[in-house]
Formats: structure tokens, sequence, C-alpha cells
């Protein structure tokens, strides 16, 4: 990520002192502290090593220097969201070459783990409503369904900003998947019919 003349002018000025900043940028914290947070976040979901660390603290600081230099500098609302755009698929993007596959699936299991849960749950409780499954079975079920839901987490958080590799991964992922996905997938769609698996009318309330 490279760091232009607008960049260096915004450093410059954080250089000057903290009364400085907040005249240029009212109730805005500096840019070291923006990217010491981010930085923070990274190790408390993914265990780093010290040249790791040292990495990401260079990048952290170089995509929020990418942002202020949008946002202070950039009037123009197109080229500010392009620039911004652009600053988060680099930071992406280096961000998982720098971590190793064992660290990809570490960082995306923890911060990923909620939004997995949540599909999970809704696609168990699918399950459930077509009366095939009794509850030890779902409780199998739903480990696997888990652990195929955050594979596809890992595509979609890892390849967010290529979207021709992300849609060939998940394709590729597709052909593990469990089966009972589709069979909650058919139960949903018949839902949204107005019917069930009996052939009875039910329509949501």
């Amino acid at each position: 990520m490279r760091i232009d003349t607008k960049m260096c002018l915004l450093l410059g000025i954080m250089l000057l002192g903290g009364t400085m900043i907040r005249a240029q940028v009212p109730e805005v914290e500096t840019t070291g502290l923006a990217a010491e947070r981010r930085m923070t976040e990274i190790k408390k979901l993914v265990d780093l090593s010290s040249a790791q660390e040292s990495e990401f603290q260079q990048l952290c600081m170089t995509y929020q220097l990418h942002l202020d230099s949008a946002l202070y500098f950039e009037d123009d609302p197109i080229s500010y969201v392009n620039k911004i755009n652009k600053a988060e698929k680099e930071f992406t993007q280096t961000f998982y070459t720098i971590l190793t596959d064992k660290q990809t699936t570490q960082y995306a299991y923890n911060k990923g783990y909620a939004d997995v849960k949540r599909k999970t749950a809704d696609k168990l409780n699918l399950l459930r409503e077509t009366g095939a499954y009794n509850e030890a079975e779902l409780k199998k079920i739903e480990e696997q369904i888990f652990n195929y839901l955050m594979l596809e987490k890992v595509v979609y958080m890892r390849d967010k900003h290529d979207v021709s590799k992300q849609k060939e991964n998940i394709h590729r992922l597709k052909a593990i998947q469990p089966q009972y996905l589709k069979a909650a997938e058919s139960h949903r769609k018949l839902k949204h019919n107005g019917r069930t698996n009996n052939g009875k009318v039910k329509w949501e309330k």
C-alpha cells in the first residue's frame, strides 16, 4: 500500500501535536490511535509471531492513513468511496497473505463464530419443523452444518474483494455441502409457498 503526498501531509500534521490535530479534525481520534485499536482487535482474534505483529502494525498504520487521507482531503463523494474501497481491498488482501492457513482459520472462526452459530440455528430450526429428525440426530447434524458454514465464512472473509475467486471457491465447497442444508432450504421454500411437507397449507403469520 503506497503512501501518497496527501497522506504525508496528514502525517506531518499529526506530528505537530495533539492540539493542532484537534483543530484540523475536531472530534476525531488520531490516525495512530485508530491504527492501534485495529491492531489490538487483530491480536485478540488471532495469535501472531513477533515478525507478523510488526508487519500488521505497519499495515494498520498505512491503512488508516489511506482512510484519513480520503476523509479529510477528498471532497467528491464518489472519489471518496472509491478510495475507501481501494484501501479496504488492499488491506484485506495483504492481511491474509501475512497469515498462515491455520491462522486464517483461527481468525475467521473467532470473528465469524456468532454469525455462523446464528445461521446454523436457523438451519436446525427448519429441519426441526420437518419432523424428520429427533433431537439426538439434530445434535449431530448441528456440528456438520456449523463446520461447513464456517468453511464458507473463511472464503467470504478472505476473498471478500475478489468476487470471481470467492464464487469459484464457494462452488468447490458445494461438493462437500451436507445434504441437511439442502433439506433445510427445501423446507424454507415450501414455507414461502404456503405449503409444508405433508401437503397442508400453513401460511406464516
